[in-house]
């Protein structure tokens, strides 16, 4: 993940240059969302929360995107892994970022599809471990913050409301990460500069 992270940053660092001479549009996204996540061997979880993003054109329908977020991380399952409410360490207990490129496939007036391709990187806090005495009895848990990422492909439709206003819907899907599978949807509203 380290060379992935590496090659996208040094793809996104050369778009941005090379959209400094396009002068096509910057786009800042404020979204609200969620992510649902389903492991193999773990509960499975729903997060929610909000994302303030920006992209750049790079020509008229290639993108370079990168977006920060918080929310609240929480086990849909009462497994021996679900924190309590005792245990979460704040309300917005999920940091992510994400950064990708993106091409839209459809460039009409009113309405763009497309396809993009991101890393995305999540921080949250859950169970870590736990220790029981040998006959099942839990004695004691472990929690803290753990992290993960993905390579997520994904569509992004930008329905125009006016000459600086769009709504943003994305959907995504992890493909790519092993024992899971993570499905993120977001919308909002971007404005356009």
């Amino acid at each position: 993940m380290k060379k992935a992270s590496l090659l996208f940053t040094v793809i996104l660092l050369y778009t941005v240059s090379m959209a400094q001479d396009n002068g096509q549009k910057n786009l800042i996204n404020i979204n609200g969302g969620i992510i649902l996540s389903n492991y193999s061997q773990m509960d499975d979880w729903l997060s929610y929360g909000f994302n303030l993003g920006y992209s750049r054109f790079i020509t008229k329908k290639l993108y370079a995107d990168i977006a920060v977020g918080k929310g609240r991380f929480k086990e849909t399952a009462t497994g021996l892994h679900a924190l309590r409410e005792d245990e979460m360490s704040s309300t917005f207990n999920l940091s992510t970022y994400n950064f990708g490129l993106g091409y839209n496939f459809v460039d009409k007036d009113k309405i763009k599809l497309g396809g993009q391709l991101s890393y995305y990187h999540y921080r949250y806090y859950r169970v870590l471990e736990t220790f029981s005495d040998g006959q099942g009895n839990i004695i004691s848990r472990k929690a803290g913050t753990t992290g993960q990422s993905n390579i997520i492909p994904g569509l992004r439709v930008t329905n125009i409301l006016g000459e600086h206003t769009a709504i943003v819907t994305n959907l995504g899907y992890s493909l790519f990460a092993p024992r899971v599978d993570r499905l993120i949807l977001n919308t909002g509203i971007s404005f356009t500069f």
